[in-house]
C-alpha cells in the first residue's frame, strides 16, 4: 500500500507518463531477478522480506518527514515521532531476531522451493536428543540419535497419529504399497517391513539430499 501510494504520488504529466511506466516495469523485473535468483545466493533464509518490510516502514517514516502536509511535517511533534521510531525499531528487531531456530541450527537449506533447518535438539535427557528438520514454523521431522530410537516414527507421523493408525493397521495385514506425496525426512518408512515398497514423491532436490 505504502510504495503504490508513492507510485501514484510520484506519477507525472500524461506526456512523461511513458518512461514513468518503463521505469517502473524495470523495478518490477529487477526485483524479480534480486529475490528468484540473486537472494538465495546471498541470503540463507527469507531475508529479503524482513529488510523489505523494515526499509518499507522506513520509507513511511521518509514520507511523513517531508511531505508538508503530513501532521509529522520535519519531525514534529517530538512525542508522536518518539511513538513511531519505537513502533519501528522493536518490530524490526523480533523480526531479524526469529528468522532461525535460536540455537542449534547445523544447516539451513534454501533453494527455488523455501528454506528449511536442520537443527539438534539437546534436551530433556540423552534419550530424547534428536535432529530435526523445520519450514515455515513447522516441525516436518525428527529422528532420535539414540540406535535403539532412530527407528521410531515421530512428529505428525507417530504411531497414535491418522497415518500411523492406518500403516500399522495395513502392516499387520501384512506387506503394503505406499505412494507419499511430499518426503519431508521420510519418517513413515519406519513403518515398513522387509517387503514393504513406498514410493515417495518429492520435487525439493534438498530434501531428498537431507533426507
Amino acid at each position: 500500500m505504502v510504495c503504490h501510494g508513492e507510485l501514484v504520488h510520484l506519477k507525472p504529466s500524461p506526456e512523461c507518463l511513458t518512461g514513468f511506466y518503463l521505469l517502473v516495469a524495470i523495478g518490477w523485473v529487477s526485483g524479480g531477478i534480486l529475490v528468484g535468483l540473486v537472494a538465495p545466493m546471498i541470503f540463507g533464509g527469507f531475508l529479503e522480506m524482513h529488510y523489505g518490510v523494515i526499509a518499507t516502514f522506513a520509507l513511511i517514516m521518509v514520507v511523513l518527514y517531508v511531505n508538508a502536509n503530513s501532521g509529522l511535517h520535519h519531525g514534529r511533534p517530538i512525542c508522536h515521532w518518539s511513538l513511531l521510531l519505537t513502533s519501528f525499531v522493536t518490530p524490526s528487531s523480533m523480526m531479524l531476531d526469529n528468522l532461525q531456530p535460536n540455537s542449534g541450527v547445523r544447516e539451513t537449506r534454501r533453494n527455488f522451493y523455501g528454506v528449511f533447518w536442520i537443527y539438534e535438539e539437546r534436551s530433556g535427557g540423552s534419550e530424547n536428543y534428536c535432529d530435526a528438520m523445520v519450514s515455515a514454523g513447522t516441525q516436518h521431522g525428527h529422528q532420535y540419535i539414540a540406535p535403539e530410537r532412530q527407528c521410531r516414527p515421530t512428529t505428525y507421523y507417530g504411531e497414535e497419529s491418522e497415518v500411523g493408525l492406518a500403516l500399522r493397521y495395513f502392516s499387520g495385514e501384512g506387506d503394503f504399497r505406499v505412494g507419499a506425496v511430499g518426503l519431508g525426512l521420510g519418517t513413515i518408512a519406519a513403518y515398513a517391513s522387509e517387503n514393504s515398497y513406498i514410493r515417495f514423491y518429492e520435487i525439493n532436490p534438498d530434501v531428498i539430499e537431507v533426507a
